[in-house]
């Protein structure tokens, strides 16, 4: 139960949780202040992707080996895309991508493919 003596403090205690700005222990906990900082920007979440910019794939990874697949049967590049929910739409006019890669022929007749997939789902090219 979070409680406070008027608005401001729950408001207070709610940020504290939220922020993880005190240690909390014990079967009650009092906050005296707790600095919220500044106002977030639209779109500025520590974790999102930037919106206002183009990413490199190799923005996304931690080591750029990560975006290489050798083999017979090469396993799938996957890549975390963290984005703003709002952004996301299967009905408007999508992301652009730029997509560069070397591709070595095989020496023998196969079924190579290059498909590119979001949640599991082919995107339709």
């Amino acid at each position: 139960v979070v409680t406070g003596r008027t608005a401001a403090e729950v408001d207070d205690a709610v940020a504290t949780l939220v922020l993880g700005r005190a240690a909390l222990s014990g079967p009650t906990a009092t906050v005296a202040h707790v600095d919220p900082g500044a106002p977030r920007k639209p779109y500025d979440a520590p974790r999102w992707l930037p919106v206002n910019r183009p990413i490199a794939f190799r923005e996304l990874v931690s080591d750029p080996r990560e975006l290489e697949v050798r083999g017979t049967t090469p396993d799938a590049i996957r890549l975390n895309l963290r984005v703003p929910a709002d952004l996301h739409s299967w009905n408007g006019a999508g992301v652009p991508i730029t997509l560069r890669y070397r591709y070595t022929a095989p020496t023998v007749q196969d079924n190579s493919t290059l498909a590119v997939e979001i949640n599991d789902q082919l995107v339709k090219s």
